[in-house]
């Protein structure tokens, strides 16, 4: 069987499905990011193990073989003991968790002994291929033509009949496109081909809005246009379709709201 791939309903995470295995798949936990909000003065917050809690929780009721976590497994860059404590949960979780580290994952595999990790490049389930998105992927898990990332906290910018702007995270299916350049980098991959950006797991966490102008993409993927970000289209996290980034932005632009 193909690979499917099937964002969770009103969800931040995906069920990907393909012969044997089951995956749930994920990106950008930060756990741990209650340590820096109380250094801010922000206290009363403890996400972390309702986050661990939670991603159990899916992992159960979708009778998954294994969690996938998509790079920015913890927050800070250091803080040994304290990123120890946050991470341990995930040990308790009810399948193996697998990570692609992200720009904040450095010694992850010291801090967390117990998770598999892979290439920062990335891996591939079936035929497509899963990163974080800080780095170029490996030539071979852009073979199928189709990619999935994370990193950015995908938001959209919204207008209410008031006229105030807001943010929510979104799903982003944009097209990696037949171009010469893509060709040039990537000759062996299945193009033209399609890459998904996977909202931020952790609910506290801010994002890029992609579709204002002044919210700079990240990643070389992105900021190299190996993906045809304005042609992305965006879905709400209870999947309704929004257009595309291009067409979002250009509404922004004729209301003068950004």
């Amino acid at each position: 069987m193909s690979t499917r791939l099937v964002p969770l309903f009103d969800e931040r995470a995906m069920l990907v499905e393909t012969s044997p295995d089951r995956v749930l798949v994920a990106g950008d936990l930060h756990l741990g990011m209650e340590r820096e909000l109380r250094k801010d003065g922000v206290h009363g917050i403890e996400e972390t193990e309702g986050l661990i809690a939670h991603l159990g929780e899916l992992a159960a009721e979708e009778r998954v073989d294994r969690v996938l976590l998509l790079g920015d497994v913890k927050h800070t860059l250091g803080a040994w003991e304290p990123e120890k404590r946050a991470l341990s949960g995930l040990a308790e979780l009810p399948v193996p968790v697998e990570v692609v580290p992200g720009n904040h994952d450095g010694e992850i595999d010291e801090i967390a002994p117990f998770l598999k990790i892979h290439d920062a490049r990335g891996l591939t389930i079936g035929e497509v291929g899963f990163l974080h998105g800080h780095t170029w992927p490996n030539e071979e898990i852009t073979d199928g033509g189709r990619l999935v990332l994370s990193h950015n906290h995908p938001h959209v910018a919204l207008r209410d009949g008031l006229g105030q702007v807001s943010t929510e995270p979104c799903w982003v299916r944009a097209p990696i496109p037949d171009s010469e350049a893509n060709r040039e980098r990537y000759p062996d991959a299945d193009l033209p081909g399609e890459a998904v950006l996977v909202p931020a797991f952790n609910p506290l966490l801010g994002g890029v809005a992609l579709n204002r102008p002044e919210d700079e993409a990240l990643g070389p993927l992105l900021t190299n246009d190996v993906i045809d970000l304005g042609a992305g289209r965006v879905y709400t996290l209870d999947g309704v379709e929004l257009g595309t980034i291009a067409d979002l932005e250009e509404r922004l632009d004729d209301d003068d709201v950004r």
